[in-house]
């Protein structure tokens, strides 16, 4: 019996299979005096229609909300949103451009009240699905001068994809998925079966 068990929790584990698949998650941390926004993942856009395409500004407006990683993109409008729709109250009507960045690899969560009511996941000009990675340093910053509030806020596209931001949740670390902490626990439950057992 506990081998059957131990096998099926190992399928689980193996299949790989989470929410996170196919998304972007980016954290955000302080780290010295500098304020460090770092992103990777991806977007599977199957099934998806493009609103627009736009040059966009790098930098981040809380109170918009505004957190782009590049400049030229295409939209996608999202349909679940945090509530607020922000990641804290900002610092004015501005984009706070950062002082450092990555790469020019354009990505992140838009909202430009001149332009439509609609709030958007955006992705490169003519994105395929790759991965993505890019990081924005803002130097001799902290979250309260950046109007940031912290906490996980996660913008949600049709098919079920997301752009999730992290600020300040343990340290800016990854929080594990709902199914990898699960995964885990059964995992943990079946060795502790098997230690009482063979005591």
């Amino acid at each position: 019996m506990k081998k059957l068990a131990l096998m099926a929790a190992m399928t689980l584990l193996l299949s790989g299979i989470s929410p996170a698949d196919g998304s972007i998650v980016c954290t955000v941390s302080e780290s010295g005096t500098d304020v460090v926004f770092s992103a990777s993942g991806s977007i599977n856009l199957t099934g998806l229609t493009r609103w627009n395409s736009g040059p966009g500004t790098r930098g981040i407006l809380a109170s918009r909300p505004w957190c782009s990683f590049g400049d030229s993109s295409d939209l996608y409008e999202v349909t679940s949103s945090p509530v607020p729709n922000h990641f804290g109250p900002g610092t004015g009507s501005s984009i706070v451009a950062p002082d450092s960045w990555d790469n020019n690899q354009s990505f992140g969560v838009v909202f430009n009240a001149a332009v439509s009511p609609k709030t958007f996941i955006i992705v490169p000009r003519n994105y395929t699905g790759s991965s993505l990675s890019n990081s924005m340093t803002f130097f001799n910053s902290t979250y309260g001068s950046l109007g940031l509030q912290k906490g996980d806020y996660e913008w949600t596209l049709p098919n079920g994809q997301y752009f999730q931001l992290r600020i300040g949740t343990l340290g800016g670390e990854a929080v594990p998925e709902p199914t990898t902490a699960l995964i885990w626990s059964m995992l943990a439950g079946v060795g502790l079966v098997t230690y009482r057992r063979r005591r």
